[in-house]
């Protein structure tokens, strides 16, 4: 996320899967379009992670019929050894291994050859 537009863009696209699930009768469908997930585990991607946990938790968990928002899956993956986890209280949560809606995820660098 670089621009103002990105963030729009970003934001367009969650409240549209959240639309989408609620119009959605399959339960694993549903569950599809309510997962999320961030590559980039630095500062930038914990807070937009718990934002999206936010929104989703307190924002939006009282405008849908259908789905329960506050279900939603979060996964935060970065290819580095550990998150660099931002002085935040998403990042503090991860740290401290509470419970959290944010699951985080590392993965070996593949590199292209």
């Amino acid at each position: 996320m670089k621009t103002i537009e990105d963030a729009g863009t970003i934001r367009s696209r969650l409240l549209l899967s959240f639309e989408l699930a609620e119009w959605i009768t399959y339960p694993v469908e549903q569950s599809r379009l309510m997962t999320i997930a961030i590559i980039g585990g630095g500062p930038t991607g914990v807070e937009l992670a718990g934002s999206i946990a936010e929104l989703s938790r307190h924002t939006l968990a009282r405008d849908f019929r259908n789905i329960r928002p506050e279900k939603t899956s979060i996964i935060l993956a970065d290819a580095g050894d550990r998150l660099q986890l931002a002085d935040s209280a998403p990042g503090k949560a991860l740290r401290r291994g509470r419970p959290s809606a944010i699951a985080s995820r590392r993965s070996k660098h593949r590199r292209s050859r």
